[in-house]
């Protein structure tokens, strides 16, 4: 490959606002890009209010009294943004804590301090039609009219927001809209100097890179304005630095030129990212036990085995993983003019129980990792391989999946009959048409779309929302611990208080309606039990640090007491030994058939360590 090209400015669709951003809920009709031009022009008149931060309460005024928007889905739209745009942890955990308050004048006033940034939350607003089927989109990018992105899974459920996790759609909706977005950009107060050629800031091209990543080495996410802006680039993309303003027709052409297929998304894991070894648990750091040291390469057991990568020796492995996909690799195979579709199906046959990370060669802020059709397995992993990436878990049944560590955010779909523990997510935890999981998770926010049959164990400082059609959804009080999540939810701004796992938000239905309460429920008390993570792991976390609700502390101390008096009944009965030992051997025969009966027997199996394999003579 030329020095030219392996030196070029290289431009992908920032996936996260479409992954986790958009809410598959009708667009409100007058969310239109002249609506939001005019809220651009109106929250700068409104001053330090308005610009260059818009409070809510300027939001929620144009939102409620001019969009029509109701106040819930305004604020849902607002507080979304605001997780995805502001990385500042001690933010997020001072708004947090400010909601932890039962007096609903306090809350309101607390709302109505909060900001985003206006541009980026102009830009989020925009997006958010993303998911609308557009004759427009069709005839730019030569797809199919009407396109055929939903699809049918779990007895007829059509897979909602399935189009948002496409990379090529969300091409598609950047190439075809790409002049309405800079023009939304534009300062009002420039829009009638010169029709043919507006110009933009800076500090907007700055902002555009809420949805526009940008890279010229592979190595390193460099913002937008200086990619734009640097010495072999700024003439093509029409940057005056005398004016440090950008022409708005030749910026357009520019970003269409160099816009490619995400190198860290989706498809470049599934064909460049690494499989993260071990059949079933496995380690990605020193942080577990050192007696789990076991590592088997034999790919034919079908038995779960317990892996733990050295440091040394991991990082050697990635060193050689990166010498291996350098980025002019990266460039050759994203360059190539493949259908992206036909490639991903053909490939499916051999991503069945995969687990993989692009951590090898993308940029410690596009991090990804991946576990695809996991069956029948227990698998865990904590590390650095983890560490803030931005995790997808896809189709993965009878499994018990350990996600311990501290996530970018969490994509759960059309998933059944499995138990995921997740580490502290630092965004949003979407889970999309899934059916009989269970989800333990500190999260900021979850969107729970077209599920049923589920439970969901949560600590969370906002509102669960339900979307879609979900049925029989079971709301527990997170209650479960590993040694780092202190400080995992430290690093993700999620104070333990307060904890909103019980006040969901049912868009579509009125509060009190009858239909709420075959949606949801919360856990009976007597049916609540703690989670205990099964393996051994170094660290000072021992407790969970997130508050239980008395009347669950009641029930684990009537259980306690009962096994106390079961212990004391057969220690004072009086029995033989030979009569204690029958006693044994019934209540062993009856524990496993209970075992049987509620599935965890299989579970149980798959966290023992399989036995090593006989080394030949």
């Amino acid at each position: 490959m030329s020095s030219k090209l392996l030196n070029s400015i290289f431009l992908w669709v920032d996936p996260e606002p479409f992954d986790i951003g958009i809410l598959p809920h009708p667009v409100p009709v007058k969310l239109t890009h002249h609506n939001l031009r005019k809220l651009f022009a109106y929250a700068k008149n409104k001053g330090k209010s308005g610009y260059p931060r818009i409070s809510y309460s300027v939001w929620k005024h144009v939102a409620c009294n001019k969009l029509q928007i109701e106040e819930q889905l305004a604020w849902l739209y607002f507080h979304t943004c605001e997780i995805l745009t502001e990385r500042n942890q001690e933010h997020h955990m001072k708004n947090a804590e400010s909601f932890n308050t039962k007096n609903t004048q306090q809350l309101e006033s607390s709302k109505e301090k909060r900001s985003v940034d206006l541009l980026k939350f102009i830009l989020y607003l925009f997006i958010q039609r993303a998911n609308v089927i557009s004759l427009k989109s069709a005839l730019v990018t030569g797809d199919e009219y009407p396109s055929k992105q939903k699809s049918q899974d779990l007895d007829g459920r059509a897979g909602i927001g399935l189009k948002s996790l496409n990379e090529h759609a969300q091409m598609s909706f950047m190439a075809s809209n790409m002049a309405d977005i800079l023009d939304l950009l534009v300062e009002p107060d420039t829009l009638s100097s010169d029709v043919n050629d507006m110009q933009l800031t800076r500090d907007a091209v700055s902002k555009l890179g809420f949805l526009i990543g940008a890279t010229c080495d592979g190595r390193t996410v460099i913002p937008l304005d200086s990619a734009a802006s640097t010495q072999n680039e700024f003439q093509k993309a029409g940057y005056s630095k005398i004016m440090q303003m950008f022409s708005c027709r030749r910026l357009q052409s520019w970003l269409k030129a160099h816009l490619k297929r995400n190198p860290f998304g989706t498809y470049s894991c599934l064909s460049l990212g690494q499989k993260l070894r071990g059949r079933g648990y496995s380690c990605g750091d020193d942080s577990f036990n050192t007696s789990l040291n076991l590592s088997f390469n034999d790919e034919s057991s079908t038995s779960s085995s317990f892996t733990h990568t050295p440091t040394s020796t991991r990082n050697s492995s990635q060193n050689s993983s990166l010498q291996q996909y350098d980025w002019s690799h990266i460039q050759e195979q994203i360059s190539r003019d493949i259908d992206l579709t036909a490639s991903f199906k053909s490939s499916q046959p051999n991503m069945v129980n995969r687990i993989l990370s692009n951590s090898n060669y993308a940029p410690e802020c596009s991090k990804r990792i991946i576990c695809n059709q996991v069956c029948h397995r227990t698998v865990a992993r904590t590390g650095d391989i983890l560490s803030h990436s931005m995790a997808k878990v896809h189709r993965c049944q009878h499994s018990h999946l350990f996600l311990l560590s501290s996530l970018r955010s969490v994509v759960i779909e059309k998933c059944h009959d499995t138990t995921i523990v997740l580490g502290s997510v630092d965004t949003l935890v979407v889970v999309i048409a899934c059916e009989k999981i269970r989800i333990f998770a500190p999260c900021k926010r979850i969107l729970i779309i077209s599920c049923r049959k589920s439970s969901f164990n949560l600590c969370t400082p906002s509102r669960p929302v339900l979307l879609g059609k979900n049925e029989d959804i079971t709301f527990t009080p997170y209650y479960t611990s590993y040694p780092g999540l202190i400080n995992d939810m430290n690093a993700c701004g999620i104070p333990p208080e307060p904890n909103l796992w019980n006040n969901p938000l049912c868009f579509g239905l009125s509060p009190g309606d009858e239909k709420e309460k075959k949606i949801w429920s919360e856990c009976p008390p007597e049916q609540f039990f703690k989670f205990v993570i099964p393996f051994e792991i170094d660290g000072k976390c021992k407790e969970c640090p997130v508050h239980l609700p008395e009347k669950y502390q009641d029930a684990l101390r009537q259980r306690e007491s009962r096994v106390e008096d079961w212990h004391t009944m057969v220690r004072d009965s009086g029995m033989k030994h030979d009569q204690r030992k029958r006693l044994q051997s019934l209540v062993n025969e009856r524990f496993q058939e209970w075992l049987k009966e509620s599935g965890n027997s299989s579970f149980l199996e798959s966290l023992a360590p399989p036995v090593p394999p006989t080394p030949p003579r």
